[in-house]
């Protein structure tokens, strides 16, 4: 399985287990051990792991998109959907399936977000998923914390 679906512990097979003992432990490591931690830390690295990012603004009363890449749609893609609602308020949304390496068709489940300015305006947010775990709002603020728009802002979600 690949993305959207993320790989959990399991889809990376059994616990490995030592086919013989270190002779020496001060400078040998435990295979078993070690291999079982290796596994879980791939696990959770996908819970993570960005897998996707859009760059949009708002100037002039236009809203506009700059850039977007997502793991999902590697050969490129259509954009999210990208609105503004009002003042610092927008909104965003994927399609609820994308085809995995075999082409079945697999439920995107975005799991959090960042929002960063990528100009000079000082703008700090939020991502808040939506239920479908596929759209979302983003809230933008200037430094003293009042709604403000954004004419560069860094989207990350994972």
């Amino acid at each position: 399985m690949g993305f959207p679906t993320r790989v959990g512990r399991s889809g990376y097979g059994p616990d490995p287990i030592n086919s013989s003992f270190p002779r020496d432990p001060r400078k040998q490591l435990n295979g078993e051990t070690t291999g079982r931690l290796m596994l879980w830390q791939l696990g959770g690295i996908g819970l993570l792991s960005p897998v996707a990012f859009f760059i949009f603004g708002y100037a002039d009363g236009t809203l506009y998109g700059d850039s977007h890449a997502e793991a999902f749609q590697p050969n490129g893609g259509a954009w999210p959907s990208v609105g503004r609602t009002s003042t610092g308020l927008y909104t965003f949304g994927y399609l609820a399936t994308y085809p995995d390496e075999q082409g079945v068709a697999r439920p995107l489940v975005l799991r959090g977000g960042v929002v960063v300015g990528c100009t000079s305006q000082v703008r700090h947010g939020q991502v808040e998923l939506n239920g479908d775990k596929h759209s979302g709002l983003v809230h933008v603020c200037d430094l003293t914390g009042s709604a403000a728009d954004g004419e560069r802002l860094f989207v990350v979600l994972w």
